[in-house]
Formats: C-alpha cells, structure tokens, sequence
C-alpha cells in the first residue's frame, strides 16, 4: 500500500518539474524575424531586407513602415506577400536597397502591433536588428593606390559578318523608304488611330477589379478605400480633365466649387465621399460593412451620373431615329 503512495508522489513531482520545460518550447502565437539575403555586399549592390511575421489568420496586425531610408541606404524596390498554412498566416515584407556609403550599417528593430479578431487590446512584439557591412571595392584590389599603366592601341580586324549586316540594314532601310513613298503616291493607306475608352468605363472596369480583389473580407479596409477614392480622382481627371489625384482633398474640394462642371448635388455628395474616406485612410476610423457597400455605391452612382453620354448612347435611346 505504501509503494502506490509512494509511486504516485514520484509521478507528481516529475509532472511539476518536466512541465515548464514542457511549456518553454512552446512557440509564441506571433513572432516576427528581420533579416537580409547576405550581410556582406561590394558598395552599390543590391541588398533585399526582409521581415517576417508568423500569426493566427483570424488575428489583425498592424505593420508599419520601417525606417530604412536614411544617408546609407537608398530603397529601389519594394513588395509583400502572404501565405496561409494550418491555421497560420506568413507575411513577408521586402525592400531592396543599396548603399554607397562603407562601413556597417544597423536597420533597427520594428516594432509591430497585433491583436485578435475579437479584441480592442493590441500588443507589441519587436524584430531584430540586422547588420550588414558595405565593403569598397578598393579592398577587394592587392594594391588599390598602385597606379597601373594603360593598355596599349588595339588594331581592329576586318570582319565580314560587320559588313553584310551593316548592308542589310542599308537595304531593309531603302525598302521601308520606298514602300512608305509607294503609299504616299497611291493613298490606298490610311492610318486609323485606336479607339478612345470613356473615362467612365475604366472607371466601372477598375471598380469591378476592386471588388475582385476582395480587401473587405480580408480586413484591408484602409487599402480598400485608397483604391476607391483614387478610382474616383482618376475618372474626374480623364473626364474633366484637372488633375484630381495630385491635389488634396480640401484643394480639390476647392477647385470643384470654382468650376462649373458638376451640379451643386453632386458637390455635396463628392465632397461626403472624400471626407468619409479620409477618415478611414487618416483617423484610423472603422466602418462598418453598411458603411463601406454604401461608399462603393455612391462611387459608382457618381460616375454613371456624372458619365460623358456618348453619340451611340444617345441613339439608343430615342430609338436609333438619329443616322
């Protein structure tokens, strides 16, 4: 009777002890890593920065833009992309960036914000530092201050291949002449420039690629809505030709009530769906699903209102009476 006591106390220390250890390698619900392609580049090469963050799906993470464009470092390209696997969610964020300054340089650590689906409270997890050392080309040289002497005069040879392409393009050039002059004398070619697409047609083209690209669903709303608002800017350009997407809002909103090519009702609606817009983009606010189908609507009710109406749209409806 006294072995089972004593077996079944053995068994609850071991329990306590093994189960921290048990607990410590278990991996955290969001980790971010920072790194680089290689931490030793010639001056002027191309470096890619990557950071990657691993989370649930169902959490939202808030990704700000890192402080990498300093005096060491000149950012060319830039890029994201996104993997889902068992229940996780891969991000990846990359900048590819070159130095002409030596020495190693630190791209500090990120701190990024996260939270479930469900809750108000965001916590911080923090990257790494990464170092990378830019090296002169100079140390790559046995001697760099050793002043060489110059290559001395190459004679070029006569080369055949030279010539009979240098006379074929003499001939395709005198063909093209004489073809083009040939229809010149004969007017038998007229040239037809293409077709001009309606502005408010690359407009509806660009919303129905919008939805497509479902930003909603997957809790992108401040892209979704920079896309939206930009869709509209840019069918206001092509249509009354001003240049909508480089001004601000209140500068736009400004040059609208000067002109006299939309009615006041549609001022007043351009002027709600912009400011709603920058409340989304600009002051974190959050609209609800209501609020955001609405938005698509009365971007597109704009633009079919506001649309330029073409001489076959007219025709259609007096009933093709008109030639």
């Amino acid at each position: 009777m006294y072995k089972r006591y004593i077996a079944f106390f053995i068994i609850c220390v071991g329990v306590i002890v093994c189960s921290p250890q048990l607990f410590a390698n278990e991996e955290p619900l969001v980790s971010v890593t920072a790194e680089v392609d290689t931490d030793e580049v010639l001056i002027g090469t191309i470096v890619r920065y990557s950071v990657t963050i691993a989370c649930p799906v169902d959490y939202e993470v808030d990704f700000p833009e890192p402080d990498i464009l300093s005096a060491e470092f000149s950012v060319v390209d830039v890029g994201n992309s996104t993997k889902k696997w068992f229940g996780k969610n891969t991000i990846v964020h990359w900048y590819d960036v070159h130095s002409y300054v030596t020495g190693e340089h630190v791209f500090p650590a990120i701190e990024i914000n996260y939270r479930e689906a469900l809750s108000v409270q965001w916590e911080t997890v923090s990257s790494n530092n990464v170092t990378v050392r830019v090296q002169s080309l100079l140390e790559q040289e046995e001697s760099p201050t050793d002043i060489k002497d110059i290559i001395g005069p190459k004679h070029p040879r006569f080369r055949y291949r030279t010539l009979l392409i240098v006379f074929a393009v003499v001939v395709l050039i005198g063909l093209l002449f004489a073809g083009w002059r040939y229809m010149q004398k004969h007017k038998k070619w007229v040239y037809k420039p293409a077709p001009v697409i309606p502005a408010h047609q690359i407009a509806f083209s660009e919303l129905e690629e919008l939805q497509q690209r479902d930003y909603v669903r997957k809790g992108k709303i401040k892209q979704y809505y920079y896309e939206l608002t930009l869709i509209v800017r840019a069918y206001i350009e092509n249509r009354f030709f001003i240049r909508a997407p480089e001004m601000t809002t209140d500068e736009f909103l400004l040059d609208c009530n000067a002109r006299s090519f939309l009615t006041p009702g549609h001022k007043n609606v351009l002027r709600e769906f912009l400011m709603h817009g920058d409340l989304v983009k600009f002051a974190n606010y959050g609209p609800d699903d209501t609020e955001i189908a609405q938005s698509y609507d009365i971007a597109r009710k704009f633009i079919d209102e506001t649309k330029e109406v073409l001489l076959k749209d007219s025709d259609n409806k007096s009933g093709g009476n008109n030639p």
